[in-house]
């Protein structure tokens, strides 16, 4: 029997195998009154328990009495699991007015102690990073009274042994985040099981307990049963959790197991379940005033239970084959008491979800004789499952769809995550001409659309609808022959066709004119010496022959499909062959200066090139301009027969080229009128 009184340690260093303050064997009973202890720091190659630890499988209880102690700034490093006290064999265990603060418990990762503490990692979650207390075995009792406990982050709280008794009596627990609960019982990696014990707790408060799964209690391990928890006269103040604010559950002997007693629940938070969390209604622990809790919105939910179709007008859903669905169809989850929830309160929990969106399919049940189209697989959100442009493509009569949850999101699966509903498949009318326009004209078509041996039955339209009056006579087909247009839509003009034998007649023409001119211009140069020919003037006729190859040539590109290159060497051919004019007006106002002019002046062939020359330029230079302007040419045109064809349009400088051609016409005609009494033929020297 160790007696230890009014101690104080401070800085303790450990280098012991078990990191432990008191280790105990062979039934050695210590008590400890009115002790502190500061700034401690240990090293452990094994599991470890700071303030009590036992080593071997005794044969004789061993006690460890704790009165009026206070712990400070622990610093722990170990290769396994850790916990503040625990890992007793046998004995009592025995808390009166301890009082903790910060701790911090170390794993280190590479099972390598340093003096550097950035190599440590604080325990947080996982293997090795338990929490307050843990008892071995099955003889263990366990009592604290007038205990604080504050300030732990940790996995759980406490881990004890089947059928251990664990009595917690006026004690406080505040400020800790257990991410299973302070007290867990669940299965771990090894299959054993955590706060499987019988729990008497009386009098005690817990207040600012934050979790995830339930703050205080986290009750899962769903298929063992010899556990308790009676639970008196406590509080439950200010506590937080994601599902259960006080208790998650989803053992079904909560509601025998685990006993609420004229306890005070203040505060408590959580988006589902402020105080209970369960799967179902056998899974709620039993309160004393439990209908009391259940009066208060929100206090008590259990998980969805089961999913149903919402009502619709008509029992069996009608559509003919291939229509898409129209009545609004949504299937929502109720929990253990018929109350509908949704599986998302607002746009951020979306938002923050998205990951872990529910997810539904849908399937029909003669998938030879029927065929789902559009959203089968789709996601909830808000407060149902929206079945969103489905159509079902099928031969007549009556099928079952049935809609199926996959994921649940932020609940547990449940069994009932199936529904079903039933649709016709009616007749085609077509089959029968039951349905006609004002035309007697059957609306309705009966045809395999789809490409998987089963028809639709559908009405054509067409999107955009047929212009012209044209008629639509099925999906996106238009008919335009009652029209003078063309096209899927009826909104092209036909094409003005052209004579494609006179086409052809023209091209061979112009090359057999343009062969003939050639073949004039070498005889000629071969006869230029000829009295007729030098009387006609050798040049003048040459060049006239020059101006008919380009008017054959144009003649010939005039024939064939129209392109911006074409639209400008049809531009420079035809003025090019007005030069012929211009040759023209130069010979006869030589003869007209001959014969009339008082002098009888001859205008000097060089004059006559230059004049020539001249026209040619002005023409080709107009047409550069029209190049460089990048102007597009080639427009469409509709002739009177509402026929589209192309047309080379010119802009207005072209005009230029018109003025200058018509004006040497018109003065050529004025000269020749003017030498109209000429009574004989002259030759030219």
């Amino acid at each position: 029997m160790a007696d230890l009184n009014h101690i104080k340690g401070k800085n303790f260093k450990s280098y012991n195998n078990e990191g432990t303050l008191f280790m105990l064997n062979v039934g050695c009973n210590i008590e400890i009154t009115d002790f502190i202890f500061e700034d401690a720091w240990c090293k452990s190659k094994g599991n470890s328990a700071f303030l009590y630890h036992t080593i071997e499988n005794l044969s004789d209880q061993g006690e460890f009495h704790i009165r009026n102690c206070n712990v400070k700034n622990i610093l722990m490093n170990t290769d396994f699991d850790m916990r503040l006290i625990g890992w007793n064999k046998k004995g009592l265990l025995l808390f009166l007015r301890y009082i903790r603060s910060f701790h911090w418990f170390i794993y280190s990762l590479d099972h390598k102690l340093e003096n550097n503490e950035k190599n440590f990692l604080e325990l947080e979650n996982g293997v090795g990073k338990y929490g307050l207390i843990t008892m071995t075995s099955s003889l263990n009792e366990l009592t604290i009274k007038n205990t604080k406990f504050e300030n732990f982050n940790k996995e759980f709280g406490i881990k004890v042994s089947k059928e251990s008794p664990i009595k917690i009596e006026n004690s406080y627990f505040n400020n800790s985040f257990f991410t299973r609960g302070l007290f867990s019982l669940n299965y771990f990696v090894d299959d054993s099981l955590s706060s499987t014990g019988n729990y008497t707790i009386l009098g005690t408060t817990f207040e600012n307990i934050y979790g995830i799964k339930g703050s205080v209690f986290d009750i899962e391990g769903y298929d063992y049963h010899n556990f308790s928890y009676n639970i008196t006269n406590c509080i439950f103040k200010n506590n937080y959790s994601k599902y259960g604010g006080v208790i998650y559950s989803i053992n079904d002997d909560s509601s025998k197991s685990i006993n609420f007693t004229n306890c005070e629940f203040i505060n408590n938070r959580s988006p589902l379940g402020n105080i209970v969390y369960s799967s179902n209604i056998k899974s709620i622990p039993n309160f004393s005033n439990i209908e009391e809790l259940y009066e208060i919105e929100g206090a008590i939910v259990t998980n969805p239970t089961i999913i149903k179709k919402m009502n619709t007008t008509d029992d069996i859903l009608k559509v003919y084959s291939g229509n898409t669905i129209t009545d609004v169809i949504h299937c929502n989850i109720y929990d253990d008491f018929g109350k509908r929830i949704n599986f998302h309160n607002n746009m951020n929990e979306v938002e923050e979800s998205l990951s872990k969106m529910p997810f539904y399919n849908i399937k029909i049940n003669d998938t030879d004789n029927a065929i789902i189209f559009g959203s089968k697989v789709n996601y909830c959100y808000y407060e149902s499952c929206p079945l969103q442009k489905i159509r079902v493509v099928g031969n007549p009569g009556i099928y079952k769809i049935t809609f199926i949850l996959e994921t649940f999101g932020k609940f547990m699966k449940f069994k009932n995550n199936t529904d079903t509903f039933e649709i016709e498949i009616l007749p085609c009318p077509s089959e029968f001409n039951e349905v006609t326009d004002e035309k007697n004209n059957t609306i309705y078509i009966n045809q395999d659309i789809e490409s998987v041996n089963i028809k639709s039955c559908y009405i054509p339209t067409c999107n955009p609808k047929c212009a012209n009056n044209g008629k639509c006579v099925n999906i996106n087909v238009c008919d335009c022959d009652k029209t003078k247009f063309i096209g899927l839509h009826c909104n092209e003009y036909k094409q003005m066709k052209s004579i494609i034998g006179m086409d052809i007649l023209i091209f061979i023409l112009s090359i057999v004119l343009i062969i003939s001119s050639i073949i004039l211009m070498i005889v000629i140069s071969v006869k230029k010496d000829n009295k007729l020919i030098k009387g006609g003037g050798f040049e003048f006729l040459i060049i006239i022959l020059i101006g008919t190859i380009l008017s054959y040539c144009y003649s010939m590109l005039s024939v064939i499909k129209k392109t911006e290159i074409l639209c400008y060497a049809t531009s420079i051919l035809k003025n090019l062959f007005f030069v012929n004019f211009a040759t023209i007006l130069i010979k006869i106002l030589r003869i007209y200066y001959i014969y009339y002019h008082r002098r009888h002046i001859v205008i000097p062939r060089f004059l006559m090139y230059i004049f020539i020359f001249s026209i040619s330029l002005f023409h080709i230079f107009i047409s550069l301009i029209e190049l460089m302007k990048n102007d597009k040419l080639l427009k469409i045109k509709i002739n009177d027969r509402n026929e589209q064809y192309e047309e080379c349009v010119y802009s207005k400088i072209h005009d230029l080229s018109y003025i200058v051609n018509i004006s040497i016409i018109i003065i050529g005609g004025i000269v020749t009128y003017l030498n109209r009494k000429l009574d004989k033929v002259f030759n030219e020297v």
